[in-house]
């Protein structure tokens, strides 16, 4: 099994042409506060371009050769009441009647109480349970899938728990951090790898509208990677390895945002 930092390196190298490849790729609109959750060691990242246009990120555990267990994070901006956006959601599960729909009550998360149900179907693989966690924050709702095989999943229950539990939302990136020093060093390391990234670029002859592609591009150099990105995904795996591989992600996304900006 990877370890904690084999498996960041593999995934920033996996998927981070990705992320530069389309500048929406978790994208949030400006109303949108940070968000995050702390997903369960070694799970991958699934690739992003196969996800549908709500679901910020999923992950996975092959672990289960015969139906491996996942856990995604979808964000809806809402306009009902909080009851009314359950039974919603509720509604549309029961509509496919070969569904098993189970209110549990609430589970505490960094933000508060979420809504939590469980699922039951079925597809061709076996009968499937489904865990969903809703939080509903600031005209949000913050809504977390997790899914197993019905016969994997007291086995795995509590990893999904625990990852609805960690899921945070803050103003900012830095709002996450309690400790002033970290806050320093990281804005210290994302400024020298924004100013390493700056040079790289100005000797290239590239145009705004080019700038995005301009960015994947060299991202995905192994020499650019080697002296610059490797070095700074270890600052994150030794220092904000708590974080997660999904808020590592988002410092990528918030450093990748502003070198695009003007």
């Amino acid at each position: 099994m990877l370890n904690s930092q084999v498996l960041t390196r593999f995934l920033y190298k996996t998927f981070l042409p990705l992320f530069f490849l389309n500048v929406s790729l978790f994208c949030e609109v400006p109303q949108e506060p940070f968000y995050y959750f702390v997903p369960a060691k070694n799970w991958q990242v699934i690739n992003p371009e196969s996800l549908s246009k709500r679901v910020k990120i999923s992950f996975v555990s092959y672990e289960k050769k015969t139906f491996p267990p996942s856990v995604n994070l979808a964000i809806e901006k809402i306009e009902v009441s909080e009851t009314e956006y359950i039974n919603i959601v509720k509604n549309l599960h029961l509509a496919d009647h070969s569904n098993e729909w189970r209110g549990l009550g609430f589970i505490e998360t960094k933000n508060g109480k979420a809504h939590l149900a469980q699922i039951d179907s079925k597809n061709r693989l076996g009968p499937l349970r489904m865990l969903q966690s809703i939080l509903i924050h600031d005209g949000y709702a913050f809504i977390m899938t997790a899914v197993s095989s019905r016969k994997d999943f007291l086995k795995i229950q509590g990893e999904f728990l625990k990852m609805f539990r960690s899921l945070c939302i803050t103003k900012d990136l830095f709002s996450s951090i309690d400790d002033p020093e970290k806050i320093a060093l990281l804005t210290q390391k994302m400024q020298s790898l924004k100013e390493s990234c700056r040079k790289a670029l100005s000797q290239r002859d590239i145009n705004e509208v080019d700038k995005s592609i301009a960015l994947k591009e060299l991202f995905a150099e192994k020499t650019f990677y080697k002296k610059n990105l490797l070095p700074f995904e270890g600052f994150l795996d030794k220092h904000h390895n708590k974080e997660g591989i999904y808020w590592q992600l988002k410092v990528m996304k918030t450093l990748q945002n502003e070198l695009l900006t003007p």
